[in-house]
Formats: structure tokens, sequence, C-alpha cells
């Protein structure tokens, strides 16, 4: 704007010029020797220079006198002096110090920063470069550090590295998919914090007291919750030792253990609390229609057996070897409603008890009445010892041959009676109890089949489907 009226660069009047030096920067330029540079992206600038004619007659009157105020101990900077020493400041603007507070080896160094001309500027050409230079820096860093993140989540054995794969999360957690998991982690959450640790626990029974409120949680916890539970459902379903669990999780194996105690005792409470044995009218309102020739059918029952390290003590290996798995076993009876879920599981006995003396130490005679039914595989022979119905394949005895309504029956109740077997395949899937137990963990293998029972419950579809005719 020139005289109220507005001009377009390039302008040129002869003593003065003004132009654009770039896109970033606009130049006006004098013949007297003073040059203004305006600097307007990204941030508004002006640089002012004089040619070195006027060096005596500006910078150095400019510096006395505003250094003079830096020191000067009544003035508005005085406050600041016990916290920064002003001769820094003075020595920066070009004057002379006191010889006294400039020390001899300081002399060189004083010198050249009296030289130093900080009237100068950069040239407009080559702050652009600086600004391209520093806004390719920019999106170099950026890019770094989303890879940064992206491989710090790869090299974490957590949940939310497999989040986007239902195929990793079936494989090590059982559950079909990581929104089914998410679903039964919401259901578990608000109880965690009535967690107690298995170590405040240990601390509590050492000291002859109880443990009636949980800890707060500790901001030393290593792992989240989440990666805690998953840490648990991976020693479940993959069977990876705890040295592997703690070169995975980055942790020490005795903090695996003890996740594991934790967790362990959590879920077996949490789910044991809810009631997994069904009312009879409740099961008759879930009955398939495959069961329509055996309607009063409350359960299927069936034994299991899980191999274990064979014990030191001879009275104790005679006890749990089992003569159908030829190894030393603990046994459990587990309990499935007609239309599939687990309605009962029993404590783990000595292999080498009968199914008929199981049946009687599990206590699930007394829950079954005369109007109910179960279904059993041949052989296991417990019509005596309840009072309900028991279907169960007929034996030949002395005949040559099955009558042909026997031979239906046998392959009627086989038919419906497999699917006791297909539940506890999907228990065993979980490869803790494909291998050998260890007598490490013998003391709380009872909870942990316990709760992979309960959580095959949470983990699977409906098992009945309609036969196909």
């Amino acid at each position: 704007m020139k005289n109220g009226q507005e001009d377009i660069l390039p302008y040129d009047s002869g003593d003065i010029s003004i132009f654009h030096a770039s896109s970033f920067h606009i130049m006006l330029q004098t013949s007297f020797g003073l040059q203004i540079q305006i600097q307007h992206v990204p941030l508004m600038q002006v640089y002012v220079s004089l040619e070195q004619s006027y060096r005596e007659k500006t910078r150095e009157k400019y510096a006395k006198h505003w250094g003079a105020l830096l020191r000067q101990s009544n003035s508005t900077f005085a406050r600041c002096h016990s916290v920064m020493d002003p001769e820094i400041y003075y020595k920066c603007l070009g004057t002379e110090r006191r010889p006294e507070l400039v020390p001899a080896d300081d002399q060189e160094e004083h010198s050249l920063t009296r030289d130093h001309d900080y009237c100068s500027v950069p040239e407009p050409s080559a702050l652009d470069i600086s600004a391209s230079a520093a806004e390719d820096l920019s999106k170099d860093v950026e890019t770094l550090r989303k890879e940064i993140q992206e491989l710090r989540v790869q090299r974490e054995f957590g949940l939310q590295r497999f989040a986007g794969s239902d195929t990793d999360i079936r494989f090590y957690t059982r559950f079909p998919s990581y929104d089914h998991l998410m679903a039964f982690w919401f259901l578990i959450e608000p109880c965690i914090y009535k967690m107690i640790r298995v170590s405040r626990a240990k601390s509590a029974a050492n000291r002859n007291e109880e443990v009636l409120t949980p800890a707060r949680t500790s901001t030393r916890q290593l792992l989240q919750p989440i990666d805690e539970f998953f840490l648990f459902l991976v020693f479940l379903s993959v069977g990876l030792k705890e040295r592997d669990l703690a070169h995975r999780f980055n942790i020490h194996q005795s903090t695996v253990s003890r996740i594991i105690a934790t967790w362990t005792n959590f879920l077996a409470t949490a789910l044991g609390s809810q009631c997994i044995w069904l009312t009879r009218e409740e099961v008759q309102a879930y009955l398939p229609e495959e069961f329509k020739d055996f309607s009063d059918t409350q359960m299927i029952l069936d034994c299991t057996e899980l191999r274990c390290q064979t014990p030191s003590s001879p009275l104790l290996q005679s006890e749990m070897y089992s003569s159908y798995k030829s190894h030393c076993t603990m046994k459990a009876l587990v309990g499935i409603a007609p239309h599939g879920p687990v309605t009962f599981i029993s404590n783990l006995y000595a292999g080498s008890v009968s199914d008929k003396e199981l049946f009687k130490q599990s206590g699930i005679a007394e829950k079954l009445t005369e109007d109910m039914a179960v279904m059993v595989d041949k052989g296991f022979l417990i019509t005596d010892c309840c009072k309900c119905k028991v279907y169960c394949p007929p034996f030949l005895s002395k005949q040559k041959q099955m009558p042909a309504y026997q031979v239906k029956e046998t392959q009627a109740i086989a038919r419906l009676r497999v699917h006791v077997e297909r539940v506890i395949r999907r228990i065993k899937q979980n490869k803790l109890f494909d291998s050998v137990i260890t007598m490490s963990h013998v003391y709380n293998i009872n909870q942990m089949f316990a709760v992979a029972c309960m959580l095959s419950n949470y983990q699977n579809t409906a098992l009945v489907k309609k036969w196909v005719k």
C-alpha cells in the first residue's frame, strides 16, 4: 500500500525495491544499506539488517545499553540474578566483559563471540530448503514412530497382538473369535477388583491371618489384567511351559507361576459361583428333538482320565495306576445336559477307582430323582446305586445274538451318548490335559480341570444338531 493505493509486487521506486524472494518471503532492499526480509509462512518473522558501516552506530550502542540493564542490581532483571548469571547474556550481546570476569582461557572464545555478526540473516533460498527439509524430516519421524509402535506390538506377546486374527485367538485361547473372548471378558471384568493374589494369600497364611479384602491394584503390576488372563488361557489351551511363557511375556518364571495360580483360584471361584446344575424343568425346556424317545433324560454321564507323573511312593503308584490307560492317571466324572452344556463335574480321583465307585463318591446320586433318567455307556453298572432310571446299552449275556429291538436300542443310545464324549474331547483339546501332568501342578489340578470344563460352556457353540435323515 503506497499513498493509500494498493501496488502489486514487485515494486521499485529507485531507492526502495520490494519483491517476492520466494513463496515464503518478501524482500525489501534500499540504496542506503537497509534490508528487511519478511517471512510469512509458517510463522510471521521479520529480519532487519544493515551494512557494516552502521555497526558502531547501531548494534554496539544497542548492546551496551540493554546489556547494562541486564547487569544492574536495581533493574527489572535483578531478581533473576540468583538463578541466572547475567554475564552470559551480556557476553552473547557482543559487548566487552569486564576483564576480571573473563578468564584467560576464555579470551579467545570471547573474541570470537564479539566478532560474530548477529545482524546477518540467511538467504531466502536457504530458508526455503531448510523448511522443506524440516517438513520431510517431520514426515520421516512420524513414519518411524508408527513403525516402532507396530514393532513394539509385534514384539510383545499379548492379546492385542492377535486381536485381528480369529484363527490365532482360537489356537491360543479355545475361544472361536476375538469378539467372543471379549464378550466373556466383559462378564468377569467387574469381579477383577475382588481378586486376591496368591502371594498375598500365602503371606497372610504365614502370619495366621485371614484375607478379607483384596489388595489395591499395584503400580508395579507387570501385565495388565487382560494380558494375565490371556497368559492363563495360553497355559491351559496350548500347554506351554512356565519358562516358555516367561520368555514370551518378558517376565520372570516365578511371576508366571503366581499369575497362573491366582487366575486358577479366581476363575474357579467366579465360574463356580454360577450354578451349572439344571433342574428337570430347565432340561425339558431345551430338550432336543433327537431325545424324543428318551424324553426323561436329565444328563449323560461318562468318566475321563488325565495322565499324570508317576509318584515315587509305591503305594500311590498302585492307587493311581489305571489298567485301562496303562499309566498313572487321575479320573473324573463329567455330566452334560442333553442339549450339550456341562452340568456336573466331580473331583479328580485316583486312576484305579472304578466307574461305579466314582459315581458313588461324586455325590451326583443325591441330585437324581425318580422322575429323571441318566444315559451311560455299557459297563457303567450304577442301576443299584441311584433312584433314577438308567439308559444303558444291553449286554449280550448268554444269548447267541441280540434281538432286533435290543440292536435298535443300542444304536439309539450310542448315537445320543456320544455327545458326552464330544464334550470331553473339547475339554481335552486344552493341551495341558493332553500331556502328562507334573506333580508341581497336582496341588491345583482339581481347580484347573473344573475351570476348563466350565469354560467349555462359554467357548463353544451348540453341540447337538439335527441328524441328517
